[in-house]
């Protein structure tokens, strides 16, 4: 359960199932995260003050108070700012209790937040998970006020259960938003944490289900999962390489030969028994050149082409492709293939083109890898529209589409219909670099054609286990030479260490 998403409208469910259905008062669920809140800052930032608390009208800022109330009972120095008072019950309580015993607030009134400027540690509890529009007035103030001192005075913002300023439902963070250090996240982790720009805004996120009944988890369905460590095939001792797939990579237009040999390096570092580079006529046997063990063939080799559609396994398309004619006739012939598929970069443009100008149909075994701007491309919308809702956009691409849809980028989504949004907390900004999507699409398109004896062939499940591979090799790589220098390739010669140790 531990790797459930939720969005804002079921955390609040099972907040009032906790109450309607267990007993819990909403008193003291709010003392409880509150408490645990400041035991994990504790345990992050011990002795660090003054402690400046920023606090909302609402429940988020009860918990702020509660937070407060802890740091005075140990004697630190600890002033709550009030963005609002409050008007809920509970926060009410909290907040009377705060100054009974001698708390320190400073209200809207004075507008008097220079406090912030010399904090050594600020926590954010001004809005909750309801958020759904730009912070503005006095909370906007405070916002950019403490993303100023975490960014100019290195002091760190602790949020609790979400950053202000971001959606919790999508990860679109809204102007302005509180950039974390630290978020403590209670009852059910929130998707808009775990992708896109909640990735900026949320730092290290702890989880504190408060010790509530997991029945109370169990009972509403999560709209996303982290996606969990695969587990991959094993080799039998008679195995021959046409036990784990002859894989097709297409691309790789005039100029563009390196993003194929990417893709094709990764689908045999990956595991894949046969690998052919399809690609112009000027590169044929250029491939082995590079990395002897590829294979090369042109589509003007009619009987060749023709033989290794044939005997073909798993088709990935797209990578150095183009746009040119050559692009539209290759992707024209490939797409009829009724066998497994992985298209990504500009294979994807021509998709949305077919669509357009056809009906083309959806189809069930082919796996979309696009960028934002790919996305944007395949919806009919902007890169922009894409970023505000990711898991919508994923989800309205395989509806549109079929088969199954990955959303690169931070936090990367995986749909397929059949299960619940996959996202993946692996990966880091180093990715952000040419070929690694080339690389992705290799992998993905091995996964596939080492799992086809099975019988049973599982699209999403190979979507989830190359992206959950591609992000752990990239991480093992930052570490070690750090995330500017990380190039494409180095994911690839990370595929064998991370490959072995799965074994």
């Amino acid at each position: 359960m531990k790797s459930n998403l939720y969005s804002s409208q079921q955390a609040r469910e099972m907040d009032r199932i906790a109450i309607d259905r267990y007993g819990y008062s909403g008193l003291l669920l709010m003392k409880t995260a509150g408490e645990r809140a400041f035991a994990n800052i504790m345990a992050c930032f011990s002795g660090v003050e003054p402690m400046v608390v920023l606090c909302g009208s609402g429940n988020n800022g009860g918990d702020g108070y509660v937070v407060a109330k802890c740091a005075q009972a140990i004697g630190l120095e600890v002033v709550v700012v009030q963005a609002s008072e409050p008007k809920t019950r509970d926060a009410i309580q909290v907040c009377h209790e705060f100054v009974d015993r001698g708390g320190s607030i400073i209200t809207s009134d004075t507008n008097d937040i220079e406090v912030l400027q010399s904090a050594g540690l600020i926590i954010d509890g001004l809005f909750g998970t309801g958020l759904n529009r730009a912070p503005s007035g006095f909370y906007a103030d405070l916002i950019r006020v403490a993303n100023q001192a975490s960014c100019l005075a290195d002091c760190p913002v602790v949020a609790l259960d979400i950053p202000s300023g971001l959606d919790s439902d999508t990860g679109f963070a809204f102007d302005p938003c509180i950039k974390a250090a630290m978020t403590v996240t209670f009852i059910g982790k929130k998707f808009g944490l775990f992708t896109g720009q909640g990735k900026n805004c949320s730092g290290r996120i702890k989880f504190e289900d408060l010790n509530l009944p997991g029945d109370i988890q169990k009972s509403v369905k999560p709209i996303a999962r982290i996606i969990p460590r695969p587990e991959l095939k094993k080799r039998v001792p008679d195995s021959h390489k046409g036990d784990y797939g002859n894989i097709i990579i297409a691309g790789g237009d005039n100029g563009m030969l390196g993003a194929a040999l990417l893709a094709g390096r990764a689908a045999l570092r990956c595991g894949s028994g046969r690998v052919t580079v399809l690609s112009t006529e000027r590169h044929l046997d250029m491939p082995a050149l590079h990395c002897p063990e590829l294979m090369s063939q042109c589509i003007e080799n009619e009987t060749g082409f023709a033989r290794l559609c044939e005997h073909s396994d798993v088709v990935v398309v797209g990578p150095g492709m183009g746009l040119s004619d050559w692009s539209k006739q290759i992707f024209d012939c490939l797409i009829e293939l009724q066998k497994p598929m992985v298209i990504d970069a500009d294979g994807l443009v021509l998709l949305a083109d077919a669509f357009g100008k056809r009906d083309a149909g959806k189809h069930d075994h082919w796996v979309l890898t696009p960028h934002p701007g790919e996305a944007a491309t395949l919806l009919g919308c902007s890169t922009a529209d894409v970023q505000k809702d990711r898991i919508g956009a994923v989800k309205a691409i395989g509806e549109q589409f079929g088969g199954v849809c990955v959303l690169k980028g931070a936090g990367t989504l995986i749909a397929d219909l059949s299960a619940a949004v996959g996202v993946c907390d692996r990966g880091n900004p180093g990715m952000a670099s040419a070929g690694t999507g080339d690389v992705l699409a290799g992998i993905i398109g091995s996964l596939i054609g080492q799992n086809l004896d099975s019988g049973n062939l599982d699209l999403g499940k190979a979507a989830q286990a190359g992206v959950w591979l591609h992000a752990t090799c990239a991480d093992k790589i930052a570490g070690k030479i750090g995330m500017a220098s990380l190039l494409a390739g180095d994911i690839i010669d990370a595929l064998p260490e991370t490959l072995s140790s799965m074994h």
